[in-house]
């Protein structure tokens, strides 16, 4: 184990596990019930357009254009390659964390519940996707 201080581990940490959580709720969520994925759908949607909370999506990508800005530039100098892969990395993170707003749009609108359960699985999978990403 090395002696250097690892400045990614405690928000890495602390981001997974609002994804865990976001994922248990998510993963329960009956995509039929009109006003519980309704209210699902607009948090995670408000959240998004918020500069900082303690929503993870929100989070997500404030911590991203935080490292950016801030960590990147600092670091840049001493090796390019890690940066330039990361800043894609996170390029590739604010893409999906507006299609996850998109679905979320999309579901409140769906009064159907067959196609609110179809728009809700596919809300998970790219919710997951992201995470996972």
């Amino acid at each position: 184990m090395s002696d250097r201080e690892n400045l990614f581990r405690p928000i890495h940490k602390g981001i997974r596990s609002m994804i865990f959580l976001l994922g248990q709720r998510m993963g329960t969520a009956d995509f039929a019930n009109i006003a519980e994925t309704n209210e699902l759908a607009k948090q995670l949607r408000r959240d998004l357009t918020q500069s900082a909370s303690n929503c993870i999506l929100c989070l997500m990508q404030t911590h991203s254009v935080h490292e950016d800005r801030d960590f990147f530039t600092a670091v840049r100098r001493f090796d390019e390659g890690p940066v330039k892969l990361m800043a894609a990395e996170h390029a590739v993170i604010v893409r999906r964390i507006y299609e996850v707003a998109k679905l979320c749009d999309e579901l409140t609108t769906i009064t159907d519940p067959a196609r609110r359960i179809e728009v809700g699985d596919h809300l998970l999978l790219e919710t997951n996707d992201l995470f996972a990403f």
